[in-house]
């Protein structure tokens, strides 16, 4: 096993915040490394350590940017990445990354990824774009036509033109227990701005935690 023979070592000087010398390892063992995963474990070992540096914070996002070149399903880079551009308010970069993690949840038809990202990234649209939270909340119930969150999330976006979906989506939520007080609110509102404001507060609070 390759890995017994770097990753102490790596640990060893990420635990002692030695960057250089860790830096210096990748550089000489990174291209000996077969395997993809061991290549993509030393190169986050990497970022984690470049992130505790905000002057190197580029240079960690580009090897994070590596890692998901080769392997876009890495769960500990998009962690990494995500939580940085976040911390940082790089809007777009996150709205990229958002609709990279979706298409590989839908190209490994990863029902639970693709509702994460679809929320995540329904929160993150404009206002005045509305029409493509709307778009990804859609695309995402086709795949869960029966999810609560997706659907409640759909309903508090829907405008006055479609009245037809709201009444079919009403209807399979009203289909679970339980399901009825938060939509039958927003109809009584006429889906008005105070129920879309409550809806996207509470599920922006749910879902920047993931």
């Amino acid at each position: 096993d390759t890995r017994r023979a770097w990753e102490p070592l790596a640990n060893l000087y990420a635990k002692l915040d030695d960057v250089e010398r860790l830096e210096h390892m990748v550089e000489e063992t990174l291209d000996g490394l077969q395997e993809p995963g061991d290549r993509n474990a030393l190169r986050v070992a990497l970022a984690r350590a470049l992130l505790r540096d905000e002057a190197r914070a580029g240079a960690a996002v580009k090897v994070l940017q590596e890692v998901l070149l080769e392997d876009p399903e890495n769960e500990q880079a998009q962690v990494l990445l995500f939580s940085h551009l976040e911390r940082t308010g790089q809007s777009e970069e996150l709205v990229a990354l958002l609709e990279l993690q979706l298409e590989a949840a839908r190209e490994r038809q990863d029902v639970a990824g693709i509702k994460a990202a679809s929320l995540r990234l329904t929160e993150r649209q404009p206002e005045e774009e509305v029409h493509k939270a709307v778009d990804i909340l859609r695309s995402a119930l086709r795949w869960a036509p029966e999810d609560l969150e997706l659907l409640q999330a759909l309903l508090a976006r829907l405008g006055e033109d479609d009245q037809e979906e709201r009444a079919d989506r009403m209807e399979a939520l009203g289909g679970g227990d339980g399901g009825r007080s938060d939509p039958d609110q927003m109809v009584e509102s006429g889906g008005g701005l105070q129920a879309i404001g409550r809806q996207r507060e509470q599920s922006h609070k749910r879902h920047r935690e993931l």
